[in-house]
């Protein structure tokens, strides 16, 4: 069974080259910055790891997959935050106890790869 990851966040770069190196190895799926595209992808994709790709994320992005992280019950998945130092930073001090890794940019998809296996 492949490990199932969503993709959100404005760092288009980084989630092309996740499609691109790790499509054959895992499940990938983005989802939207809407709330409601996020939490309907948490429920029903049901991913193992939530990777949200930050690129000067403003505050209002940050809060929509913070919330939509608590809805969903954060504890069933991982959550990898993969951006600038600014947005990463601000996620974090908004709420640490989501966040299982921080990777700053610059980031490759098998950073990524041995971050998960």
């Amino acid at each position: 069974m492949k490990y199932k990851l969503l993709l959100a966040g404005k760092y288009q770069v980084i989630i092309d080259d996740i499609f691109k190196v790790l499509g054959e190895e895992f499940e990938c799926v983005t989802t939207s910055m809407r709330a409601e595209d996020i939490v309907n992808h948490l429920r029903f994709f049901q991913p193992d790891v939530f990777v949200y790709c930050m690129n000067t994320e403003g505050n209002d992005n940050i809060s929509k997959v913070i919330g939509a992280l608590d809805t969903v019950k954060k504890n069933t998945i991982g959550v990898i935050l993969v951006g600038d130092n600014e947005s990463c930073d601000e996620f974090v001090r908004e709420r640490e106890n989501l966040v299982d890794l921080v990777m700053y940019k610059p980031v490759r998809a098998n950073n990524i790869r041995q971050e998960i296996n």
